[in-house]
């Protein structure tokens, strides 16, 4: 178990409402504590899919999950990661999986520009277990 998840078990006085949202470590945290969080909400997560197995894929059929991914997102690619993830778990049987889809977002508030997203624009991704 993680620090930051016994951290926040020990804090928390109502653990069937402990939800996780984020990217890469929200699929991790999800698989690697099943029993923890009752929904999760990856946003533009990196974690593809291939990098599941059949048994960490079965982990994740009884957690609430709902996707959010931008087709343009120039970091994190759609269907190698949440796109082909959200196939596998429907295929499963996986009965409370939903995927939002926005076919473009961008940035209004100024906070990100062309200069920070460049070093990640091709970035091979490579996975490891915490």
């Amino acid at each position: 178990m993680s620090e930051i998840t016994k951290i926040t078990i020990t804090s928390l006085d109502d653990l069937s409402r402990l939800s996780v949202n984020g990217g890469y470590m929200t699929v991790n945290l999800a698989i690697e504590n099943p029993d923890y969080y009752a929904a999760i909400f990856p946003i533009c997560q990196a974690y593809q899919s291939e990098w599941i197995d059949d048994d960490d894929l079965e982990k994740l059929l009884n957690i609430p999950i709902w996707f959010v991914h931008a087709l343009n997102d120039e970091v994190v690619q759609f269907q190698p990661t949440a796109g082909d993830l959200y196939d596998r778990l429907v295929e499963a049987g996986h009965e409370n999986v939903e995927l939002t889809i926005f076919d473009n977002v961008i940035d209004t508030s100024g906070c990100i520009s062309q200069v920070k997203i460049e070093p990640f624009r091709n970035l091979k991704l490579s996975h490891c277990h915490l």
